[in-house]
């Protein structure tokens, strides 16, 4: 009676520590499994021995397999775990036993105390199709070593099951980043996998610490299953552990995990958010959920707090995306942060947005990407592209949904927009001149074209490639200045060509020229000087033939020239031109003739001297200005110019003959020249009217009366003379000297001599 009686004291404890649950163990991190074997897993379990009967059951097995066997069936059963629990009656140690077909599987729990004193044991089992639970107690032979031992590799059926919840009454839900669980169906993330949970057996318990437990079974989409036991502890709201996993289809076992997740007995608020598109993530607590065909995704949820997010962009069929704006009424938050306390609908509102490719075999694109729906997308290409081999690409046209030659272009985005640069290819033509000086140019049309190539730095032209470019030289005759140059050949790439020329790649173009020497020609040059103020008259010729230009230039010191004017000349050759000048001195005038179609260009240097005028330079300043006043005014009375015209020579001729006998001597000059004035206009007057005064009065004339402007000369010529040598007068005194100088020379000279002829007469 006592040994029987401990005996159902140990059953009855290893039933409660059923109910108590499997406790979960201290896990690994959950692997990733892989496609199964048809092979099963080699596990490692205690080395153990139970064998006994309960009612019309009998159990034998061991770590190399065993049966469950009643009078019709005998259910083969093969260990793939274990765990030790430390009860009060000692250790117990629980070993995972599992038994799988095509369409179905039983997962069993061995719970062995290795008790020298009860022959009693407890298995518990779930059968997965008809979702039925036993819990059988055994009376027979338990027997345990502590060292593990290595199962046995079976042969595993071909799984096919219909993955579903096998329990209706689960209250265990949860969320978080990898874990959603509700009342029927759940999903996990296990590394890269997805794995859908179906519910099969929920437990619950009261204690602070206790764990509730959720059998379950997880499928992936690949025919691989697994059982699971998740473990919610009441004390710790926020984690779900998933521990004793194993593939079912071939007994691989998995470490565990634990999942930041909220969960609680049941999600009472219901969540649905909805987007414009099927297919569509949106997080919750940032677990994953896809919308329907209708973009609606529904989420049972506890109360308290939670975040939502949609997605900022979703690309959809057709090579078009949506951006996110807005919620509903909650604002453009995304992640949106609530406190959920009731049912809650959730519309994520979003803008078109359409993609605008640009395809261009050269050059650089802009303005390609996406813009939201409605507004004007600008884009460009290059225009041109110029390589170093004398090759370009240009930008013809745009083609697709854009129709244009211009390089750039807008478009309304209503829909996916895509434009293609079309381009062609042309290569250069270097044209340069052969035969001709370096500075001469010519003229040729290129595809009537009209092209000025210089002999120096030639020209160019662009053609499309492989088409025909017709060249015509209108400079059949390019002029020099000895010689003239006559066009004689086209020439591509130092090869004979015609005036048509097919362009596959990039040429040289010389344009050949002969040489003709020109005749020898000459030019005549007169140039008559003048006084200051009054033209310099230049005149000469050219060879005759037709109308021409001569250039005229002026230097004071015959190497740096300045332009003084262009001329033409007749059609006789003649030409003249009139230089004012008011600067006096010894200056080199120059004529050039380019030439013509047969005579060479010529060119002559003449010299003249530009002499002051004598009047206006007469003392100088004030008197100066007094006597040119009164020379104007005199002028305009008639017979009077011609005088004056005639004194001017006069005077001229004085400064000539004075300046070459003291050169640089003004005064000196004016001085003969005044003298020149007086016998021309004063001596002939004043001799016969003394003279017939004398011959009238039979009285030769005295030469007193003369003693006044004997003095004023004597005076002048002092002051002067003073000037000079001692720097004593002031200069408004020499310049009153300068005029009285020459005012009494032109009288006193004239007068002494016809004093002198008057008397001689008398006499």
């Amino acid at each position: 009676m006592r040994a029987r009686s401990l005996s159902l004291m140990l059953l009855a404890a290893l039933l409660a520590t059923f109910l108590l649950s499997t406790p979960p163990p201290t896990h690994a991190n959950v692997g990733q499994a892989s496609t199964g074997p048809t092979m099963s897993a080699v596990n490692e379990v205690p080395d153990f021995y139970a064998e006994g009967s309960s009612g019309g059951y009998y159990l034998k097995i061991t770590p190399q397999g065993g049966s469950l066997t009643t009078s019709t069936t005998k259910m083969p059963l093969m260990p793939w775990g274990y765990v030790t629990a430390h009860w009060t009656i000692g250790t117990v140690y629980i070993i995972f036993l599992a038994n799988v077909t095509e369409t179905d599987f039983y997962v069993a729990f061995l719970y062995l105390t290795n008790s020298s004193t009860s022959n009693f044991f407890l298995l518990r089992m779930l059968e997965y199709q008809d979702a039925n639970t036993l819990v059988l107690t055994f009376q027979g032979t338990q027997r345990l070593n502590a060292r593990t031992v290595a199962t046995s590799s079976i042969i595993m059926p071909q799984m096919r099951l219909e993955a579903k919840p096998q329990t209706t009454k689960n209250l265990l839900s949860a969320i978080g980043p990898e874990l959603y669980l509700n009342s029927n169906r759940g999903q996990v993330f296990n590394g890269t996998q997805r794995l859908a949970v179906f519910p099969l057996l929920d437990q619950y318990f009261q204690g602070t610490d206790e764990y509730n437990e959720l059998w379950s079974l997880l499928a992936d989409n690949a025919g691989d299953y697994y059982f699971a036991i998740l473990y919610m502890q009441n004390s710790d709201p926020n984690h779900v552990i998933m521990e004793h996993i194993v593939r079912l289809n071939d007994y691989k076992t998995i470490g565990g995990r634990t999942f930041d997740a909220r969960w609680s007995r049941g999600f009472v608020n219901s969540l649905t958010v909805t987007l414009p598109t099927s297919n569509v993530t949106v997080k919750v607590d940032g677990f994953p959920f896809q919308t329907s065909k209708d973009g609606v995704a529904s989420v049972s949820l506890p109360y308290g707090p939670v975040t939502i997010e949609a997605p900022d962009e979703i690309v959809t069929t057709g090579n078009a995306k949506l951006h996110f704006t807005s919620w509903n009424k909650f604002g453009a938050a995304n992640p949106l942060k609530l406190v959920l306390n009731s049912t809650l609908q959730l519309t994520a509102n979003y803008l078109s947005e359409y993609p605008l490719t640009i395809d261009s075999q050269y050059g650089n694109t802009q303005g390609s990407g996406w813009y939201p729906q409605g507004t004007n997308a600008s884009f460009t290409v290059s225009p041109q592209i110029t390589l170093d081999n004398g090759t370009r690409r240009v930008f013809v046209r745009w083609e697709g949904d854009y129709s244009s030659t211009s390089y750039g272009g807008s478009l309304v985005m209503s829909s996916p927009r895509h434009v293609i640069a079309i381009w062609k290819t042309q290569f250069q033509i270097k044209l340069h001149l052969a035969g001709v000086p370096e500075n001469s140019t010519g003229e040729v049309t290129v595809n009537g074209q009209r092209l000025d190539v210089n002999g120096s730095s030639g020209s160019e032209y662009w053609a499309d490639s492989n088409t025909q470019v017709a060249i015509q030289v209108q400079s059949t005759v390019i002029q020099g200045t000895t010689a003239n140059y006559n066009f004689t050949e086209l020439r591509v790439d130092d090869q004979a060509s015609s005036s048509n020329i097919i362009v596959t790649k990039p040429i040289t173009l010389s344009i050949v020229y002969s040489e003709r020497s020109k005749a020898q020609s000459s030019i005549d040059l007169n140039v008559n000087p003048s006084v200051q103020g009054y033209p310099v008259l230049i005149s000469g010729s050219v060879p005759s033939g037709v109308p021409s230009t001569v250039s005229l230039f002026y230097s004071s010191d015959n190497a740096n020239w300045q332009t003084l004017g262009s001329v033409a000349a007749g059609a006789d050759g003649r030409f003249s031109y009139e230089w004012k000048t008011n600067s006096p001195g010894t200056y080199f005038i120059k004529a050039y003739w380019p030439g013509d179609a047969q005579r060479a260009a010529a060119s002559q240097t003449a010299t003249v001297r530009i002499l002051e005028p004598p009047f206006s330079n007469i003392g100088s300043g004030y008197f100066s200005d007094i006597i040119g006043g009164y020379v104007s005014k005199a002028r305009g009375i008639p017979g009077l110019s011609l005088l004056i015209d005639l004194a001017n020579a006069l005077l001229i001729l004085g400064v000539v003959l004075g300046t070459s006998i003291v050169p640089g001597s003004a005064v000196f000059g004016q001085f003969i020249g005044s003298l020149l004035l007086g016998f021309v206009f004063i001596f002939p007057i004043s001799a016969l009217i003394l003279t017939a005064k004398a011959a009238v009065t039979h009285r030769s004339p005295s030469f007193i009366w003369l003693t006044p402007l004997m003095t004023i000369w004597v005076a002048a010529l002092a002051l002067i003379a003073a000037h000079g040598l001692f720097i004593l007068s002031q200069p408004l005194l020499l310049q009153a000297s300068e005029v009285l100088l020459i005012g009494s020379n032109v009288l006193l000279l004239p007068l002494v001599l016809s004093v002198t002829v008057a008397r001689a007469i008398v006499s």
